[in-house]
């Protein structure tokens, strides 16, 4: 049944079986053919397209048994175009396939998918490519089979994705692309076969890779990144955490992992990690090092402490002065006071004991055998120094009438190869330690434990860096397999482009046409079919196959406006009817011409009959004057 009328009439066209159609100006083709589930095709709103089986435009419908409830929307739907079978589309929609149900400016192509609720309840402008696809949200898209999408602005590509969050605010801006994809927070972005990211703004670049904290990247197949911002760095020079809040040293977003925890085949867990390969010097304090830099850094050590890049300076008791030879220093004891004490010397055997103290507390102790001294020691009891000896000694006279010896250890020793000297502590210190602290050398710390220090830096670096190279590498793969699909889809889409109808023939009303396309490296054939009822009506569908990324497309087109009598007749019919009027016309004007012929005899007949009625005239007032004149 068709009702509905504007401005005085329907306009609409309606073609088929088992149609109702409430409105006007709608183009319904529809049948009851191969329609298991006895479902009507019913239309309620203007300007709609429907063509195939159990299509509703306006309507929703209830299943019980073997036949359907159907209920009227409050206000029709215009314009929605709904191709195929059993799907209901409203909101100004799109529906190419079967079994899908879509509102608010939404457009599906496949089979059972969903695009549902309004402007206020789920958006609009959704797209929906694939099968059993589920979309709500702001310009959501899905693509492949049995993804969805819940979030404004979402993406979802692949088969068994996952798109959603508790809120639509929190899942905007979500893309989740490879087969079981998981993106379930704002801007979260998931690339991979069962990739999933539940962090706010965090990524997951790889097969089963997993982004949990905020701003979270995990790069490769099976990493993890689970580590937030906000953490502190290990501090080589306290062997702690560090306590800086710069950038440097204090992370601000989540970390880039590139490892992570694996789980084997024989139940069993191990951490897996990855080399970062072929990484430039870093520049800045938050670059990464790479191993060339690291090796510098232990070479300039050594040549410091080649160089004898260090600083002397004196202390209690202590002289410095500037040695024989470059780089060297001469450090000298001074003279100083000894306690008093009844026992600094003591025999024990053939062995003399010293052991003295003076005012500032400084002690100086040590031993000799007599025998090896006898010969320093002439008949008169004086002492010699002897050739080589670190302890040297002065005289003067005492208070008693004797001799009082002062005894001094030598300690001009220094740190360098052939010297023999005595060295004290802070010059070996001081040999052996930086001046200042470095980004991982410290001065607080012995040679060897800046060197193992260095050394852990570099293994980790090395690690991080190798990783890194492997997951670039991976995603490069990746972006090449999709480059292929788009020249494809490219491919595709020049040659359906390429179809088109003949014109109007109102004896041939069906049209066929094949065609070429090819993008960049890829190539593709394409096939359609045009059905024309009329001149003003062109229903179309079509559909292009190459490298196993096929396309389909089916369309209606239509003219409004007024018409003449000629709108549907053929080019063939046009000339036949030109052909007719001009030898009408030719007819015409051969008739035309001997009427101007008769018409010309006519004009000169009645000029020779006016000038004959002249002259009567003439000789009528002649008689009248003659008759006057008698």
């Amino acid at each position: 049944t068709v009702t509905g009328v504007k401005n005085g009439r329907n306009n609409s066209i309606v073609v088929g079986h088992s149609i109702d159609v409430d409105g006007t100006h709608n183009a319904v083709f529809a049948t009851d053919y191969n329609n298991g589930d006895n479902k009507l095709t019913k239309v309620f709103g203007e300007q709609n397209t429907v063509l195939g089986v159990g299509n509703l435009v306006g309507y929703t419908a209830v299943q019980n048994g073997n036949s359907w409830t159907y209920t009227k929307n409050d206000s029709g739907s215009d314009q929605n175009v709904a191709v195929g079978l059993l799907n209901t589309v409203s909101g100004g929609s799109i529906a190419v396939g079967t079994s899908s149900h879509v509102d608010t400016l939404g457009a599906s192509f496949g089979h059972a998918n969903s695009i549902e609720g309004g402007m206020m309840e789920g958006g609009q402008w959704r797209v929906a490519l694939g099968n059993n696809l589920n979309v709500k949200g702001e310009m959501g898209l899905a693509v492949g089979n049995s993804a969805e999408v819940n979030g404004d602005w979402a993406i979802a590509i692949g088969n068994n994705n996952r798109n959603e969050t508790t809120t639509t605010a929190q899942g905007a801006y979500a893309i989740a692309l490879g087969t079981n994809a998981k993106a379930t927070n704002t801007s979260a972005l998931a690339l991979g076969t069962s990739s999933a990211v539940s962090g706010f703004y965090a990524t997951a670049l790889g097969t089963a890779a997993k982004a949990t904290v905020t701003q979270g990247v995990a790069l490769g197949s099976f990493s993890t990144a689970d580590r937030a911002g906000g953490v502190f760095g290990y501090d080589p020079s306290t062997k702690k955490e560090s306590t800086s809040s710069e950038a440097a040293w204090k992370s601000v977003l989540g970390a880039v992992s590139v490892g992570g925890q694996v789980n084997y085949s024989d139940g069993t867990t191990g951490q897996a990690t990855r080399q970062i390969t072929n990484v430039a010097a870093g520049s800045a304090d938050t670059d990464a090092v790479n191993v060339a830099q690291l090796k510098q850094v232990q070479e300039s050590i050594s040549d410091a402490v080649k160089e004898g890049k260090t600083t002397i300076e004196a202390g209690d008791n202590i002289t410095v002065e500037k040695g024989s030879t470059e780089n060297s220093y001469k450090i000298s004891a001074k003279d100083t006071t000894l306690k008093g004490s009844d026992s600094a010397l003591t025999l024990d055997g053939n062995k003399l004991k010293l052991e003295i103290e003076d005012t500032a507390g400084n002690k100086v102790s040590g031993s000799v055998e007599i025998d090896k001294i006898g010969s320093a020691i002439d008949t008169k009891n004086t002492i010699a120094k002897a050739e080589g000896g670190h302890i040297d000694f002065t005289t003067k006279d005492n208070d008693f009438g004797g001799t009082e010896y002062s005894l001094s250890v030598v300690t001009d020793g220094k740190v360098e190869a052939g010297n023999t000297g005595i060295v004290t502590g802070d010059t070996v210190y001081n040999e052996t330690r930086v001046s200042k602290d470095g980004e991982y050398i410290k001065q607080s710390n012995s040679a060897a434990e800046n060197l193992t220090v260095l050394d852990s830096q570099v293994k980790t670096n090395t690690d991080a860096i190798t990783n890194i190279s492997g997951n670039v590498t991976n995603l490069n793969s990746r972006v090449s397999k999709l480059d292929t699909r788009i020249n494809r889809v490219g491919a595709g889409a020049a040659a359906l482009a390429a179809l088109h109808p003949q014109d109007y023939d109102p004896t041939a009303k069906w049209d066929f046409a094949a065609g070429y396309g090819n993008y960049k490296s890829a190539n593709a054939v394409a096939i359609g079919a045009f059905y024309r009822p009329t001149n003003d009506v062109l229903f179309s569908i079509g559909t292009s196959m190459g490298g196993g990324e096929n396309m389909f497309n089916a369309g209606v087109s239509f003219k409004f406006g007024s018409s003449n009598e000629y709108s549907n007749y053929s080019k063939a019919s046009l000339a036949e009817v030109v052909s007719e009027q001009a030898s009408t016309i030719g007819s015409l004007n051969a008739r035309v011409e001997k009427q101007e012929q008769e018409n010309e005899a006519l004009r000169a007949q009645v000029e020779k009959q006016a000038q004959e009625n002249a002259e009567l005239r003439t000789q009528v007032q002649d008689i009248l004057r003659q008759l006057a004149n008698k």
